[in-house]
């Protein structure tokens, strides 16, 4: 017991009323990258502050983006443009191909019935013959005369 109140007095003696510890800390650091580039507007947090997860630290300048935005509606507009004035042609020139195949085909019709008809005509008319031309000028001049 004797060394127990020795080390007690010791102790007491040592302390001064400040305790010092030794040792070190760990942190954790992150490195933040903006997923674009720009101006930085704001900044949310000071250097070593505590921030969460899903907070945002920084706002940056989207007047460049916001120009490259209106750049790509505008060149979206015409090619959408575009693309309808190219319908507006396949429209067009399906319309004249449809046309002009129809009227081929009545073509091709009409063909096809006057070979036919002309195939029929020698079988059931034959040209007169030279004793035959008297008779068939007597019967043209009785029509137009009697007509």
């Amino acid at each position: 017991m004797r060394h127990a109140i020795a080390l007690l007095l010791l102790a007491a003696a040592c302390d001064h009323g400040e305790r010092h510890y030794t040792g070190f800390v760990e942190g954790e650091a992150r490195i933040l990258r903006a997923e674009v580039t720009g101006r930085v507007l704001e900044v949310a947090f000071a250097e070593g502050q505590a921030v969460a997860a899903d907070a945002v630290v920084a706002r940056l300048d989207d007047a460049d983006m916001q120009a490259k935005l209106r750049s790509k509606a505008q060149e979206l507009a015409v090619v959408t443009a575009d693309i309808a004035t190219a319908e507006e042609r396949v429209a067009l020139v399906r319309s004249t191909w449809e046309r002009t195949l129809a009227a081929s085909d009545a073509d091709l019709r009409q063909a096809t019935t006057t070979a036919s008809v002309a195939e029929r005509t020698p079988a059931r008319v034959r040209p007169p013959s030279k004793t035959a031309w008297p008779i068939v000028r007597a019967l043209r001049w009785f029509t137009t005369a009697s007509g």
